[in-house]
This record gives C-alpha cells, sequence and structure tokens, in this order.
C-alpha cells in the first residue's frame, strides 16, 4: 500500500466511531485470516513433493488392504480346495503360452531365412 493511502485509510480510521472502528478492525483481521488459510492452501497444491509422499502413502495403503482382503478371501473354507486346482490349471495355460510363442518364433525365423540354433 503506498504512503498516501497508508495515512488516507488512517485518517478514515481514526474519523471513525469507535463501534465502526472496531468493527473495521475485525473485518481486517478477518481478511487476513482469509488471505493466510488462501496462502498455505496454495503451498500445499504447490508442494509437489508432499503430494507425492501422500500419494505414495495411499496407495502403499490400499495395496496393504487388498493385500489383507485377498488372504481373507484364500482363507475362506471353499478357496482353500480350489486353490491348487487353480494354481495348476494357471500353470497349463502358462505352459501352453510359452509353447506357442516359441513355435511363432520359429516359424518366424524360417520365413525370414535365419540360421536357428
Amino acid at each position: 500500500m503506498s504512503a498516501s493511502k497508508h495515512s488516507a485509510s488512517q485518517k478514515d480510521l481514526s474519523a471513525a466511531t469507535p463501534d465502526a472502528r472496531d468493527e473495521i478492525e475485525a473485518d481486517i483481521r478477518k481478511t487476513r485470516a482469509e488471505l493466510g488459510s488462501t496462502v498455505d492452501e496454495l503451498a500445499r497444491k504447490l508442494d509437489v513433493r508432499a503430494q507425492a509422499e501422500h500419494a505414495a502413502v495411499a496407495a502403499r495403503m490400499r495395496a496393504v488392504q487388498t493385500a489383507r482382503l485377498a488372504t481373507a478371501k484364500l482363507e475362506e473354507p471353499a478357496m482353500r480346495r480350489l486353490g491348487p486346482p487353480t494354481a495348476g490349471v494357471a500353470l497349463l495355460i502358462g505352459f501352453l503360452l510359452t509353447v506357442r510363442r516359441r513355435r511363432a518364433r520359429r516359424r518366424a525365423h524360417r520365413r525370414s531365412g535365419v540360421g536357428f540354433s
């Protein structure tokens, strides 16, 4: 605020009645508090490191919760019976996909004329 504006506002404030003066000062305090909280909020939004840390903590908490739910689900009697056969089927599918991929690579090498050792 420039010196002339500052002195003008001081004159206005000194010319005001005591009730009006208290009201103006309360309004100034309220405005300063709002400005302070706005600045704090902007500082939080611009703090990339704190946001990254917060996101990492939130992701970690979600992962822990998911793991706990999965563990609880696996401990159910029905899942105990289904676990080994499901694992066997998953291994079989993985094996079949690997064999299929290798065959496709061999065919591609034969077509390109590159020797396969």
